[in-house]
This record gives C-alpha cells, structure tokens and sequence, in this order.
C-alpha cells in the first residue's frame, strides 16, 4: 500500500506541474492540435515517471547485519540468534482504512461513468441507429442536446432540422473523424484512478475544451458562416449536463471558445512554450529518481562485480553461470563465493555471473540470497566453465511460545566461519571450516525476538479470555517486500479453533521492517508453531 500511494502521489503532483504549464502559458494559444497532444502526453507521461524512476547506485560501507533472530548456513541450516529490538512498524489499520477509501473512490467513478454509458447504449437499442448521409446517426427525444458518442450523433429531431442540423453533423464529424473518443476513453480512466486529485479533473477538462476548438475550426474550414454557427451555440447554453464519453456541443462556450474560432494564427517563436514540458520532466524525473544501495566489504577489501576482468594469468581461469529461481527467472545480486577464500562476485540483472577460480584446483561455490537456501557447486580444473544455479526458496522456522515449554530445535552444526565476505580480495581466510554466509538482513519484528514473544503472548491471553482454546498450530507465511505478513496457511493443527487462533495470531501481526538483499527489499517464508 506504502509503495502505491507513493506512486500515486508522485504521479498527481506531475500532474498539477503539467496543468499549471498548460493553463498559464499554453491554453489562449491557436496551436490547438499541440495542445491536444501535450494534455494527453502530460497524463501518461506523469504516470510513467512515477512508475519508472530514474535510478542511481549508492554505496553504503560494510554489510548490514542480520537482526532477524535467524541465520542462514552455507549448509542451509538454520541457528537462533539474539535479536536487537527494532524500529516500529506503522499502523497498519490506517493504511487498511486508506486503502478502501481510495478503492471506493475508483468503484464510484467508475460506475458514475458505467451508469451514463447503459443510459446511452439503452437509447441505441430503442431508437436504432440510421444513415443521413454519410453519418450515423440516433434519432431519440430523451436527449434534447446534440452530441457524438464513439462513431455516433444523436440529436432531437423535434429540435433540430435544415442548416442547423447541418452544422451540428458538420461539428461532430469533426470529433468522429479525429477520434476523440479515444482522447476520453484516456482522461475518464484516469479520472477514476485519480479521482482525489484535482489537477486530474481539470486536465480532463482541457481536453474536453481542446476538442471543441478543433471542432470549431473544422466546421469554419468547411464554409459555415461563423455568425449563424456562433448563433447556434449560444442557443446550446441551457443544454444537459455532460456525460462520460461524448462530446456535446455547448461543451465550454465561452468567451474564450469564441475567441479561438476567429484568433489568427500564433507566430511560431510563441510554440516554443511547449518546450517548458523539457525541464518539467527533468525536474520530475530528478525529484522521484530511487537510490539503489551497493554494500561496500570492509576497508581494505575490494569488491568486484559481475563484470569482473578477463583472467590475468594461466594460474586462473574464467567460469561463467546463471542464477535463476524455480521459476527460470533471473536472480539479481546473487553472492557466489569461493569456498575457503574471500573471493567471490554478484550476479547481474540478468542473474549471469562471471568469476575466475584456480586452474587446477578443485573449487565449491556457495550461491546464496536472503529467502533462499544456499546452494553448492564444485569446479575442478575451470570445469565445468558455465554453470546453470537454480536457487530454491528456504522455509525459517520462527520460535514464539513464551510460557511453554516446547520441544527444543535440534542443536545447529558446528560453528562455521562467520563472516561477510567480499569479493576478489587476494587475503585467504584463515579458518577450514565451509564459509558461513550473511547475505544483507532479514526480517525483524518490531521489537525483536522479545517483542514478538510479548506479542504472541498478548494475543493468546486474549484469545484464550475471550473463550476456552488449547491445542497447538504450526502456520506458514511470508513477510514480503513492504514487511506486511501475507499468505498464511495452516500446515498443522491439533483443532481447527487453534488453526484458526494461529491464523488471527498472524494476521494481527504488526509490519516488520523487510529483509534486504543489497538494499533491496525481499521476500522471506516463514513458519511459526504456535501453543495455546
């Protein structure tokens, strides 16, 4: 929800810089086909820069430590660890509240807009659709003004007839053959989309005038007398209300509509305005621009990428691999390490990797990634010289039962190496144990392993008040990118009343700050057995 309404918000603010170009420098100008094309450019383009930001790479010294409470071994066995409390998560009943207001916005312009559409198509299936001419038309008393929907006009016949009926299909033609439906098929989707932003609204509206200049100007270049066909709009003041995707003719009559019709053209030097949408987007784009964090090692170490050189001496050879997930898609900042040493590299964007290991000597690699289980690859002589790595999701076991006594865990392997370890440092380790792999931190409850005991405990002293409960419950989840709890299943029960009190337990839950691979936010399983 964090990140949406952050897009949301950036995407609005473009929104009221484009406007206010348009409505202090652009709007009284007579290039109205340009103008066409920046109100609808200023909707997607506001939308495109909130959504695709500009990137740039910081760097951050040392590798974040891991205040999960769990620590991932290169065996992929798993060990508890102390956890220091953490930062508190936001309320997540507010953002609950947020999100169903903003959806019932969306829903409520949306059916406005469907319901005006049924009336519309309610009055094709009863009056029918006829020829006059070269046009389409609907003939239908329900609607006293004039107007085109999609390829249609509509018009009273008890209204209109002769030069006036000329000049009103001359008008709509205008908009039936330039497609502007299509510009309001655009602007009513946005609206429902942002409908708390104003700018939105009146961005929709200057496109709904625009059309009605390029409408006016095509019936003048047709040879209607522009006194008789003024004449004919006025009379359109009293008309109905507007509707979703049609173009009524008394749209916008004003003094600046009559204005347009007879304004000379603008010298050119004036379309140079337009140019004002440049530093716009650059400002946008420098101002929603995201950071992506590099972790540096420890001073004195080097860290080298993907894109490490070829080898430089026959004592080395090149090896090149993939790093992907069950699914076949590409794993991103991957650490692939060389057993034993402190040498090793990330995987790029599109999951490769490339790394140089001793010629004849016999290697293991260790891949891992925060969420994943770590895997292992031999090399021996540089074979084999490319390797495929499918990293596969590891399940953490959370331990939660202040108060009970439980089943310990099983004792964790022997110690290993403990260390974050850089990349193509010339400095051995020192240790022969198989490395020990921290990769960037996991998740954390707020509070740390102490706050989520006071919180499990809280929430089974009320669950067991409110009615008798006893029984255990084992239930997976994962705590994904925002730190939100999602996707809880029950995978044991000893009764269905502590399934589902092992289910509120996680529901309840407050956000935990996210785990993190090189800065960047991940996903991470989860499983809890919970006693009541």
């Amino acid at each position: 929800m964090m990140a949406t309404g952050i897009v949301l918000a950036e995407a609005s603010l473009a929104m009221a810089l484009f406007y206010a170009t348009y409505h202090f420098l652009l709007r009284g100008e007579s290039f109205i086909r340009a103008n066409r094309v920046y109100l609808l450019g200023a909707l997607w383009m506001s939308v495109c820069l909130a959504l695709f930001p500009f990137r740039y790479t910081v760097e951050v010294g040392g590798m974040a430590a891991n205040p999960a409470g769990l620590q991932l071994l290169a065996g992929g066995g798993l060990t508890e660890t102390a956890a220091a409390p953490g930062a508190k998560g936001a309320p997540g009943i507010l953002s609950t509240l947020l999100l169903w207001v903003y959806l019932g916005g969306v829903a409520a312009v949306l059916a406005r807009l469907a319901f005006q559409t049924a009336g519309i198509a309610g009055v094709i299936y009863q009056s029918g659709i006829s020829r006059y001419g070269r046009f389409r038309i609907v003939r239908n008393n329900r609607y006293p003004m004039p107007f085109s929907f999609f390829g249609l006009i509509f018009y009273n016949p008890a209204l209109y007839d002769g030069e006036e009926l000329t000049e009103i299909l001359a008008h709509e033609e205008v908009h039936i053959r330039e497609r502007h439906w299509a510009d309001l098929l655009t602007a009513e989707l946005f609206t429902a989309v942002f409908w708390f932003n104003p700018f939105v609204w009146w961005l929709e509206r200057a496109i709904r005038q625009n059309h009605e200049y390029l409408a006016d100007r095509g019936v003048l270049a047709q040879g209607h007398p522009a006194g008789r066909y003024q004449a004919l709009l006025i009379n359109q003041l009293m008309g109905a209300p507007v509707m979703g995707f049609t173009h009524p003719l008394h749209y916008g009559l004003n003094a600046n509509r009559f204005k347009m019709m007879t304004q000379s053209k603008t010298p050119k030097k004036r379309a140079m305005r337009l140019m004002w949408a440049l530093p716009i987007v650059a400002l946008l784009s420098a101002a929603f621009a995201r950071p992506v964090y590099e972790s540096l090692p420890p001073a004195g170490q080097h860290l080298s990428t993907a894109q490490e050189a070829l080898p430089s001496s026959g004592n080395e050879v090149k090896i090149t691999g993939k790093v992907v997930r069950t699914d076949g898609t590409p794993l991103h900042g991957a650490s692939v390490i060389i057993g034993k040493t402190t040498s090793g590299t990330l995987s790029g964007a599109d999951g490769t990797f490339e790394l140089l290991v001793p010629a004849e000597e016999e290697v293991i690699l260790y891949i891992s990634y925060v969420g994943y289980r770590t895997m292992t690859a031999k090399i021996a002589g540089g074979k084999p010289d490319h390797l495929q790595i499918t990293m596969k999701e590891e399940l953490f076991v959370l331990h939660a039962n202040p108060g009970k006594e439980g089943v310990p865990p099983p004792p964790p392997p022997p110690p290993a190496h403990t260390q974050t370890p850089p990349a193509h440092s010339e400095s051995p380790s020192t240790g022969d144990e198989e490395v020990f792999i921290i990769v960037e931190s996991m998740p954390e409850y707020p509070g740390g392993q102490a706050g989520l005991d006071q919180f499990v405990a809280a929430v089974r002293y009320r669950l067991k008040k409110d009615k008798p409960l006893q029984g255990s419950a084992t239930v997976e989840f994962t705590v994904n990118e925002e730190g939100i709890p999602v996707n809880a299943v029950v995978r044991e029960q000893s009764n269905p009343e502590a399934g589902e009190a092992a289910l509120t337990t996680i529901k309840e839950m407050k956000p935990w700050k996210p785990a993190t691979q090189r800065g960047k936010p991940v996903p991470v399983k989860y499983q809890l057995k919970l006693e009541f």
